[in-house]
């Protein structure tokens, strides 16, 4: 599969957004109440949606 990069302008702190992206309180707090985001980079985020019929995984990876 081809990689996905979302690009979003946004006028925050930048720990707050790192916040927002990295835990499962942030991601439920402004993209979907269904998160599990681990801790450890190369583990899967999991996200759900109403309209998807289930949960789909993201792999957590840090970027320089």
């Amino acid at each position: 599969m081809a990689d996905v990069l979302f690009q979003v302008d946004v006028s925050a702190p930048r720990a707050s957004v790192l916040d927002a992206l990295k835990t499962t309180d942030g991601i439920k707090g402004f993209w979907t109440t269904v998160a599990d985001v681990p801790e450890t980079v190369g583990d899967l985020v999991t996200v759900g949606f109403a309209i998807a019929p289930k949960p789909f995984d993201l792999r957590l990876e840090q970027s320089d």
